[in-house]
């Protein structure tokens, strides 16, 4: 109801809901592709504090695979992506490879029927997505793009509160963003990482929050 202040509304939650995801959660089984930056600062750090049981870590140099595990007391390396996707004991697959590879290695995810968190873009072209899609659908796997704050409860309340035009009716979003040379992931020319990279959270806020393409 309008008659409410937003800033007043009540913030509900099932405390048992997020106990079971939880529990769920933490019978399952990661891998992770990619020994870079983004893996050994965020990505195993995030796994480790949510305590999600990381079993194995692959690269494509088994020393550099051993040598990000060793740290972290993970038990298995891989000196390919093919031995991890095709590990029995690996039920979902984190991609933090190169990401010009990343389409080529969500589609394998598919294909062994492997549920797979993968950092942007997952593809950089729409008809690639598209068949990554279709594939996870067919083999019953789940496949997501790593945009974590998607997921926040804020963008939850925003998403909302716009769809039921608390917030008015007509939405207009303006996007600023940037990146050096320097910062293009390994293997993108600086001008797709612009909008394949940084430019993904823009694109992204601007389709889920109007509901629509923009």
């Amino acid at each position: 109801s309008m008659s409410t202040p937003l800033h007043n509304r009540p913030i509900c939650y099932s405390t048992a809901t997020a106990s079971s995801h939880a529990t769920r959660m933490a019978a399952l089984r990661w891998g992770l592709i990619g020994t870079g930056r983004i893996a050994d600062r965020v990505v195993v750090p995030a796994l480790r504090f949510l305590r999600y049981n990381l079993v194995a870590v692959a690269s494509r140099s088994l020393a550099r695979a051993s040598a990000a595990a060793r740290p972290y007391g993970i038990d298995v390396a891989f000196g390919s992506y093919r031995e991890l996707l095709n590990a029995a004991f690996v039920d979902v697959v984190y991609i933090a490879a190169r990401s010009v590879d990343h389409a080529e290695l969500a589609l394998e995810c598919a294909l062994a029927g492997k549920h797979c968190v993968c950092e942007k873009p997952m593809a950089l072209t729409a008809a690639d997505a598209g068949r990554i899609a279709v594939s996870f659908v067919e083999h019953g796997a789940v496949g997501v793009e790593a945009f974590a704050w998607r997921h926040a409860y804020w963008v939850q309340w925003l998403r909302q509160h716009l769809a039921e035009g608390d917030l008015g009716g007509n939405l207009s979003m303006k996007c600023e963003y940037f990146t050096l040379p320097e910062a293009a992931p390994h293997g993108m020319a600086p001008s797709l990482a612009l909008h394949w990279d940084v430019g993904g959270y823009a694109v992204s806020a601007a389709r889920m929050l109007a509901g629509e393409e923009p």
